[in-house]
């Protein structure tokens, strides 16, 4: 199959970007073709090149549809886009002989690539992976999301609970929305060494963009209320709310307990995830629909502490791989990183059952699950000569 890939970034990393190219890199191996499309500002002219992760990839101008009452700029910036862009893509898909468009993170310009879909006349595959369903506001209700779900064939989510509560806010797409888990690369992860003991100090690591619904605050909060005066945090990620939360460690008096990495490259988050001795996740929305740096924190045989919200009591079970929490609890996660940081026979064990746990969740995993809808899909797609070209 050739399958075009969809995302609002071209970026190195990010957990949304690591999954969609991993699935990528994956169905290559097994003899299809990936390519991606990213929308990008250079004119009306669509081009092609190699993205920042290896990919042919397609960058076109793209916006959003009108809403019920547009404005004439709104109305003519969606119809010009329309008549320019929708042409060229459809050349390009019909010259690599696109047999499946997959879109992740469902940006509300990919409106467009229904039309595409229909000109190509081939399966359109959304896989949402968190708040660009559920935003913290609640659930996104754009018209160019809609068309999106209204008009897909099926809708990938990672997690139960994710699916249960999208569900909830869409009950309209009960019948078409399926689970399947995000995984992790086994290769890459098996390369790493065993790191040798060393600081009196215990380590927790935490992987999260800078944002409200991560829950940083109740993690300093909690900080601040642990007895356990060798535990600290080592923060990896950005966002608008650095200055406002460096602030609030100053004031809690952590600034000697937490750093602040802000964005690491791959090679970077590998090796905090190698040498911490847990890692926390202390998310209070539902959007937080999976959990990959727990996943591979499980797999290097770190104990996580979760708050229990989203797709993370799928990964982390409570004194099985890890310690759950209630959410928005800074005493509850407290006491939960203080159990930890003091008790170095607690931590080996569960992190040696979540390295266990971990091999149900692989990209090996994930892509034969997208293998499997995709191949259906298509050969369901109503495209006879297609099928008989196959």
């Amino acid at each position: 199959m050739n399958i075009l890939l969809a995302m609002p970034w071209d970026q190195r990393t990010g957990g949304v970007t690591h999954v969609a190219a991993s699935l990528a890199r994956s169905l290559e191996t097994r003899g299809h073709q990936a390519m991606f499309l990213f929308p990008a500002e250079n004119g009306v002219r669509v081009s092609v090149r190699t993205s920042l992760r290896g990919f042919p990839s397609i960058y076109c101008r793209l916006r959003a549809l009108p809403p019920e009452q547009p404005s004439w700029r709104a109305r003519l910036s969606w119809y010009s886009t329309v008549l320019a862009t929708l042409p060229q893509l459809a050349r390009h898909g019909l010259s690599r002989r696109v047999d499946l468009i997959n879109v992740h993170y469902p940006d509300e310009g990919f409106a467009l690539l229904v039309d595409l879909a229909r000109w190509l006349r081939v399966p359109l595959v959304v896989s949402a992976h968190g708040s660009d369903l559920l935003p913290d506001a609640g659930p996104s209700r754009g018209k160019g999301l809609l068309r999106q779900l209204e008009s897909a064939d099926a809708v990938v989510v990672p997690s139960q609970n994710y699916l249960r509560s999208v569900v909830d806010a869409f009950p309209w797409l009960r019948d078409k929305i399926r689970c399947i888990h995000n995984g992790y690369d086994e290769e890459e992860l098996s390369a790493l060494g065993a790191v040798p003991v060393g600081s009196r100090d215990v380590t927790a690591l935490c992987i999260a963009a800078l944002i409200p619904k991560k829950g940083i605050d109740v993690l300093l909060r909690g900080l601040h209320q642990c007895t356990s005066g060798q535990l600290k945090v080592r923060l990896i990620g950005e966002g608008p709310l650095r200055r406002e939360l460096e602030a609030l460690s100053a004031t809690l008096g952590l600034s000697d307990r937490v750093c602040f990495l802000g964005p690491r490259d791959r090679d970077g988050v590998l090796d905090e995830i190698v040498h911490c001795d847990m890692m926390v996740m202390p998310s209070r929305h539902p959007s937080e629909s999976f959990g990959l740096a727990a996943l591979e924190a499980m797999a290097c045989a770190k104990p996580v502490v979760a708050s229990a919200v989203g797709g993370l009591p799928e990964l982390v079970g409570d004194r099985e791989t890890g310690l759950l929490v209630r959410p928005e609890d800074p005493a509850a996660l407290a006491r939960a990183l203080d159990l930890l940081a003091g008790d170095p026979a607690m931590r080996a064990s569960l992190g040696a059952a979540g390295r266990s746990k971990a091999k149900r969740f692989t990209v090996r995993v994930t892509a034969d699950a997208y293998e499997a809808l995709f191949t259906e899909l298509v050969a369901q797609a109503d495209n006879p000569a297609r099928l008989e070209a196959r």
